[in-house]
């Protein structure tokens, strides 16, 4: 029976340390970029499932918006008001009404919100650590 040489190359060493910190490291960073893909699809299904209330919302509000407003009109010409003056008040006030719902849909829909900031935040203080670290180490 033969023993194999006793080398250096048998032992593990610097660069097997050095692949191993890399193989880490890039797991690391992998499981980052499938969190920050996780948080961007969670941001994207909730995204669109505020346009779907809004598109549903807009098609309800303006078919009880269309009934109110006549039922309004007609109640402003029963009471008086000439009907051009009567219609022309209702309108002006679901412009108004219009307006503010426009206002409250930008807001959820800013690019900003659909930024994944959880993950980048925690990526950020990663890096921290991982630099306060490796500058504290000799």
């Amino acid at each position: 029976m033969t023993t194999p040489p006793n080398n250096a190359s048998d032992k593990p060493g610097l660069s097997d340390d050095i692949s191993n910190a890399l193989s880490l490291i890039a797991a690391v960073f992998n499981g980052h970029v499938a969190l920050v893909r996780a948080e961007i699809a969670a941001n994207l299904r909730r995204a669109i499932r505020g346009l779907l209330m809004l598109v549903i919302a807009a098609l309800l509000g303006l078919t009880a918006l269309n009934l109110l407003a006549a039922t309004l009109v007609l109640v402003l010409i029963a009471f008086g008001c000439p009907p051009a003056l009567a219609a022309l008040g209702i309108a002006t006030l679901a412009i108004v009404a219009a307006l503010i719902l426009l206002a409250i849909a930008a807001k959820a829909l800013k690019p900003s919100q659909l930024i994944p900031t959880r993950t980048v935040e925690h990526l950020s203080h990663g890096a921290g650590l991982f630099k306060e670290k490796t500058e504290n180490d000799p």
